[in-house]
């Protein structure tokens, strides 16, 4: 993944982490500060092995057509009212 700032283009690694543990989380509370360093401290430990979504199969396909429903249901709305207007 590329990112640029600045008009410099940076290279930027991505990589994905397990969900903390829930017993751990509750008891330091929920907080977005708190959640991001225990996910630095996740990926500088090497404990991140989380396994991104893979991009085909039944639940990839149940996306897109969710996607294009909603669409499809926003686009009839739009026609619908700009009708009535």
């Amino acid at each position: 993944m590329t990112g640029s700032f600045s008009g410099r283009r940076q290279q930027v690694v991505v990589i994905e982490i397990n969900r903390p543990n829930r017993s751990r989380r509750r008891s330091r509370g929920k907080s977005d500060p708190t959640d991001a360093e225990s996910a630095a401290r996740a990926v500088l430990a090497a404990d991140a092995t989380g396994v991104p979504k893979a991009q085909s199969g039944m639940a990839e396909a149940l996306r897109t057509l969710s996607v294009a429903r909603r669409s499809a249901v926003k686009a009839k709305t739009q026609a619908v009212n700009q009708l009535r207007a």
